[in-house]
């Protein structure tokens, strides 16, 4: 917490992303050796690549808002980009780079799409859980 203005610490929110991130991809690869035990192998291996897309998908978007905020604003282990129009075309651009990725392994390998989208959610119970764990313990 920062003394003048009962904020939270911007290192500890940065830390709080960091585990989000590493949470994701625990509950998909988890989740996916469950899914390929009771539904098969190839299930489980479409939702296992959802869940690694789904990670860094929430690690590139984390990386690109935090290269967009002012430096006084946040951690310097990233630092700010100048030219924010290639920042913005680099945050747009995942879009395309995620969408061909997904388009590939469910054109391509022709892997089931309901548990591929399944896995792209995992980010939802991660960020759930990750709240819930600060509510908890109160960091």
């Amino acid at each position: 917490m920062h003394p003048r203005t009962n904020a939270p610490d911007d290192r500890s929110s940065i830390v709080s992303l960091q585990h989000v991130e590493w949470l994701v991809l625990a509950i998909g690869l988890v989740t996916s050796l469950v899914v390929s035990s009771i539904w098969g192998i190839w299930t489980g291996i479409s939702f296992g690549a959802g869940a690694v897309l789904s990670f860094f998908n929430y690690r590139w978007l984390r990386i690109g808002v935090l290269s967009l905020t002012p430096a006084s604003e946040q951690d310097t282990a990233i630092k700010p980009i100048r030219n924010t129009k290639r920042a913005f075309m680099k945050l747009c651009g995942r879009y395309v780079v995620l969408g061909f990725a997904g388009c590939v392994i469910i054109f391509v390998f022709r892997l089931p799409s309901v548990s591929f989208v399944a896995g792209l959610l995992t980010v939802v119970p991660a960020i759930i859980g990750s709240s819930l764990w600060q509510i908890i313990t109160g960091d």
